[in-house]
Order: C-alpha cells, then structure tokens, then sequence
C-alpha cells in the first residue's frame, strides 16, 4: 500500500472544505471508544485476566503492524539500528499525535515523555472513564505491550525492551517511557494482570 494514496487521501478529495484535524480528532476518539468497548466487553465475557490477555496480544499485533506503516512512510525498507528503531518509534507517536520530549538517546537507551495523550484526554472526558480505574491500569500495560510488538517487527525482540515509569491517564504529568537493551529476565503477565483486579 501507498501511504501517499492510501484511502484517506484518495476520499478526502471528494470533499470541499473537509476539516482533517476534526476528522483525525473523530479517528482517533472512534478508535479510543472502540479499545474501550471491547475492554469493557471482554472483561464481562472472557473475565479480568484473559481479557488483559486478550489486550496484551492485540497491541503487540497492533504494534507490528505499526512498524510496517511507519518503515513505509520513512522509507525504511530493512530496520538495521537501533537508530532506524528510534525513527520508526517516533514516527508512531508522532502519527497518534503524541508530542515526545526526548530525554535521553543513546545505543543504550531511548527515553522520553509523552507529554499528552488522547486516550485518557477522550476516555476520561467523553467515555466514562475514570483516572486510574481499571481502564487507565490496562492503557499502561498496553504501551509496553505496543512498543514490544515495534521492537518485534523490527527484528529487535532478543536486544531491546520496553518499560513505562508513569502514565498521564494514572494522574501522572507525563507518560515516561524507555526502550532500553535488554537484561535477562521474562515478564510475569499473570502477576500484571492480577494487579488489575
């Protein structure tokens, strides 16, 4: 697929005057109302844990798929550094228009503050969430969960991993998030998912 003839730009020719910041505003709150609904959903139906698990493998899937939109859109046809990394990292942020401030960027080391974020700027003020409900508590774990699914289509999955220290829809000022080299250890997604409960 051509990014540069993808649908919205072959559609959005159709219309005079079509307003794309209040159109990219609906997507992104339809696509925050949909995480919320299924959330929601699969709590009821599956239970807690499963739906956690549930979410988790969607946004590592989510994440995966973002690598390849974002590497097309930079021209990135093979990710070979962690420098490439990085780009398609920002790009993907910058593509949900989440502005970043970078803190630190090393071979080592890429950390960073999301300094806003439509989830819970949408879910909180429109879609009966509430700061650091259960809702909130899944969005942090699914941040990692994304960027493990970037790192895994890039083909850094043995070299780099992600963390998250804060989150804007805990109450935090700022999601701070590091994609780091990696230090031998599994994480427990039982143990993060009964922290849900």
């Amino acid at each position: 697929m051509n990014l540069s003839e993808d649908y919205v730009a072959r559609v959005s020719k159709q219309f005079e005057n079509h307003d794309m910041t209040v159109q990219a505003m609906f997507g992104l709150a339809a696509g925050i109302l949909t995480d919320i609904c299924y959330g929601r959903a699969a709590d009821k139906v599956l239970g807690r844990a499963k739906a956690f698990e549930v979410a988790n493998v969607a946004w590592v899937m989510i994440g995966e798929y973002t690598t390849k939109l974002m590497s097309e859109r930079l021209g990135i046809l093979k990710v070979e550094n962690f420098d490439n990394l990085k780009k398609i990292i920002t790009a993907a942020y910058t593509a949900w228009m989440l502005p970043l401030n970078i803190l630190e960027d090393t071979q080592d080391i890429f950390l960073y503050e999301c300094l806003s974020c439509p989830f819970p700027a949408y879910g909180i003020g429109k879609f009966d969430v509430k700061t650091d409900d259960r809702t909130c508590r899944v969005w942090q774990a699914m941040t990692p969960a994304w960027l493990v699914g970037i790192i895994k289509e890039a083909g850094f999955a043995d070299s780099y991993e992600p963390e998250i220290y804060s989150a804007i829809c805990r109450g935090d000022s700022c999601c701070k998030v590091a994609v780091k080299k990696k230090v031998e250890r599994k994480p427990d997604w039982q143990s993060m998912a009964s922290g849900l409960e």
